[in-house]
């Protein structure tokens, strides 16, 4: 038993993943005068080359520019390229995948070496031709920022690459219309994002030649310009001056309520559904437009399609309909639902979540908007009448950052993900972009994206609540974070190309999002970094000759970050009566390190390991997956053994039962 348990421990991804980073970087550090002197060698030939005067000195790891009389020395950031450089040889020695991939994960780390030093090569150029090679703060800035970004989309087009996915949509836009607005509000937000950033750097004040440096620019810009982006500071507050002139345009349209067409995938959830279908009942009394209620029952083996029929059978103010499938998954019941919808706008609900009875006025004004195709809400935990546990109490925090992501992308009108469980769509526009995917994981993100290429608006109303049922415990909620890590590539992936679709700000916005995915992956390797720096002595040469006002200041921004935070924070947890779970938020950070540390890891090895099974993405691969979730991360997740879909629509029961119908497939 006891030789099981070891053979468990040592056979753990993570665990082998972070020993092999430790030890890769270990051997990166203890040689990184060679990688100076590669680094080095390589720009000065290239520079040499285009008729600049460089040399390099000091056995290769001093680099000098001349340029009219004065001399510059140049300093890459070696240090940060190094955090990427783990992250491939670490892949390619520790996933259980082909030898062909691989070679291919280490072909890209050759690839993203040479990157950086062409990405060197060309600040250089730029600031040569500038006269700015003085500018040293500047230049190394520039450095920096240009190593995270392309090392990271680097990192990232390996992995979409290389992991078998969803073939990507081609989008034709419908919706012709001007981004101007949007565009000028983003440029604003990043415009004061790096200028903090860059007041900061010199706030700090450190010694362009000393190792530190490295060391203070991986503290800020893996962490600070992420929160600053994420709009906590800024776009925040370009939104409450936006929003309300939007929602005065609104109020001044008069038009008669929207039909609303309730589609809910359920499978195993007889605990909650009936809950779900009674809220929605009442706030179908307070909205006073026709309302219809569409569950499909996805194969449930509990009793969840008798609490659905004895709900129905109690509905008031609306309709109420339900239809038994074989399970086969959530994309393929919302695709099977949705023929069977007739309102002008369908609200896309899970089984497991309860409406606000004010949620419905809030959501449809907007529709007056002939540009508005989705609307989402604030998602917040559902109480079940339990003690709520600290995990829950967790997630009350983590969902008030929720709450500011989505108002800064909506500024953008690029929100990445509306929410399965709490997002409203024009019928016509779901019907003409082909509908929720099936055989895919994060269904949502996927339609989110698609819907927003077609020029559709996608809107965020912070005031409309719904709430759904979360983890109770760390390991459900790593469990769940694993699945969205898995819908990660598949709904990316699925609308990639819009990388390329420059005439909406959301295509910015996406590109950071996988770009600040794979900032993630190096982040991981912050700790074997750290580890190996201290064993190799290199953390301790960069620490030698720090002034302690330097720590201060250190400890002074980084308070000043926590302080903002926890007041924005408190102030959303207070509006929902949530406010004393503030002393939760520490826990928060926790949280996120393990996601990054150990759940993203783990869900990229298991890709890795599936993909060379499958050549293309299909149905049969799809279930093939969902046996892999099943058994490696989730063992509750319904792994599609027994998916069997309908060739025709099923018969209408008889007799109805009404106000509800019955339908089984």
């Amino acid at each position: 038993m006891q030789v099981e348990k070891v053979k468990k421990i040592l056979l753990y991804y993570p665990l082998r993943y972070y020993i092999c980073a430790f030890l890769v970087a270990f051997v990166l550090l203890s040689n990184v005068h060679y990688v100076k002197a590669i680094d080095n060698t390589a720009l000065v030939s290239m520079l040499t080359f285009f008729g600049v005067d460089a040399e390099a000195k000091n056995n290769n790891q001093r680099l000098v520019v001349h340029h009219d009389g004065t001399t510059t020395n140049v300093i890459m950031p070696t240090y940060i390229q190094i955090l990427f450089l783990i992250f491939f040889p670490t892949i390619a020695f520790t996933a259980r995948t082909s030898l062909k991939i691989r070679l291919k994960v280490l072909a890209f780390g050759v690839l993203t070496f040479a990157t950086f030093v062409a990405l060197g090569f060309l600040s250089i150029a730029a600031f040569y031709s500038l006269d700015m090679l003085d500018s040293k703060v500047e230049f190394r800035a520039v450095t920096v920022i240009t190593s995270l970004v392309g090392g990271s989309l680097i990192l990232e087009t390996l992995l979409f690459s290389t992991i078998t996915l969803p073939e990507r949509t081609k989008i034709k836009r419908v919706v012709k219309r001007s981004y101007a607005r949007e565009y000028l509000l983003l440029i604003t937000a990043l415009g004061i994002a790096f200028g903090i950033v860059y007041a900061i750097v010199n706030f700090l004040n450190v010694d362009i030649d000393s190792p530190f440096f490295d060391y203070v620019h991986l503290t800020l810009l893996l962490n600070m310009s992420h929160i600053l982006f994420s709009a906590f500071f800024i776009s925040n507050l370009i939104y409450e001056v936006v929003r309300p002139r939007r929602l005065r345009k609104l109020e001044e349209t008069d038009r008669a309520p929207f039909s609303i067409s309730f589609l809910i995938p359920a499978n195993n959830e007889e605990r909650i559904v009936g809950r779900c279908i009674e809220s929605i009942d009442r706030a179908a009394a307070k909205y006073g437009g026709k309302t219809e209620i569409i569950v499909v029952n996805d194969g449930s083996t509990d009793n969840t399609e008798l609490v659905i029929s004895e709900a129905m059978k109690n509905l008031k103010y609306a309709d109420g309909r339900y239809f038994t499938i074989p399970n086969s998954g959530k994309g393929f019941a919302c695709a099977y639902g949705l023929k069977k919808t007739t309102g002008e706008i369908v609200f896309r609900s899970d089984a497991d979540s309860v409406m606000d009875e004010n949620v419905l006025g809030l959501m449809m004004r907007h529709f007056k908007d002939p540009q508005v195709g989705s609307v989402c809400t604030w998602i917040f935990p559902l109480n079940l009448g339990e003690r709520e546990t600290t995990m829950i109490k967790i997630q009350n925090v983590l969902n008030a950052n929720y709450r500011y992501n989505k108002r800064a992308q909506d500024l953008y009108d690029a929100i990445i993900v509306q929410p399965g469980c709490s997002t409203a769509f024009r019928r016509e526009v779901v019907i003409n972009s082909g509908g929720w995917l099936d055989n895919v994981f994060g269904e949502d993100g996927e339609i989110t994206n698609r819907v927003g290429r077609l020029g559709y608006r996608g809107v965020f109303e912070p005031s409309a609540l719904v709430y759904t049922e979360h983890p109770a415990k760390l390991i459900g909620f790593l469990q769940q974070r694993a699945r969205w890590s898995v819908a990660f590539y598949h709904s990316r992936n699925r609308n990639l190309r819009l990388l390329k679709e420059f005439k909406t700000p959301r295509s910015i916005v996406y590109m950071w999002n996988i770009v600040s995915h794979g900032i993630g992956f190096a982040k991981g390797m912050l700790w074997p970094f750290f580890a190996a720096s201290i064993a190799t002595g290199t953390l301790s040469l960069a620490l030698a000759d720090i002034p302690f006002f330097l720590l201060l200041k250190l400890a002074a921004i980084q308070a000043s970050i926590t302080g903002i935070m926890l007041v924005l924070y408190a102030y959303r947890l207070h509006k929902v009566g949530k406010l004393r779970d503030i002393k939760y938020f520490p826990f928060l950070r926790a949280v996120n390190l393990l996601l990054n540390l150990v759940v993203k890891p783990q869900v990229l090895e298991i890709l890795l390991s599936w993909s060379p099974r499958w050549k293309k993405y299909s149905t049969e691969s799809f279930k093939d997956l969902r046996k892999e979730v099943r058994k490696n991360v989730d063992p509750l997740y319904p792994d599609g053994s027994a998916v069997a879909k309908p060739s025709s629509p099923a018969p209408p029961p008889t007799p109805p039962v009404p106000p509800a119908a019955a339908e089984s497939v």
